[in-house]
């Protein structure tokens, strides 16, 4: 298969229902495939296996996180990175609240808090639509301000 060529496509759009011409080996072996982008609600029925992803709609199917954040708590506290996060806000020590960028569609979405080290476990307090409140404690139960949490969140948008 190393002679395979792909001809007759100008640019990525042309995939989404597009008879794109394969040539193997030169002569008399063309056959022609069809290519379907999914659309948002093949993504959220997540039962198609005939159509593929594009980064447009990926965020949409059930598997993928929704949202994500690694959170720095300590001094200045500040987002390290993130995927649909406007901002973090420090309530408290070992307390405070993901703002979501687009809200989940209710409150019952799953959420995961990591705490900063293997001392150290985030809790999830309160959820709604918009905001995730969580809290980092020792394992004594001492709030505390970490260098790194993360919250990922699952659901539905």
């Amino acid at each position: 298969m190393a002679d395979t060529k792909i001809s007759g496509m100008t640019a990525a759009t042309d995939l989404s229902g597009a008879t794109i011409p394969i040539v193997q080996g030169g002569a008399n072996r063309v056959a022609a495939i069809s290519l379907f982008a999914a659309a948002a609600t093949d993504e959220e029925a997540a039962s198609s296996s005939i159509v593929f992803t594009t980064p447009g709609v990926q965020h949409r199917h059930p598997s993928a996180a929704k949202g994500w954040v690694a959170y720095n708590q300590t001094g200045t506290p500040a987002v390290l990175a993130s995927y649909n996060v406007t901002s973090v806000t420090d309530n408290a020590t070992g307390d405070f609240t993901v703002n979501w960028d687009t809200d989940f569609s209710s409150a019952n979405y799953a959420v995961v808090a990591v705490g900063g080290s293997s001392s150290f476990f985030g809790s999830v307090h309160a959820r709604a639509a918009g905001t995730t409140n969580v809290t980092v404690s020792s394992d004594a139960g001492t709030k505390t301000d970490q260098a790194f949490d993360a919250v990922i969140a699952f659901g539905d948008q």
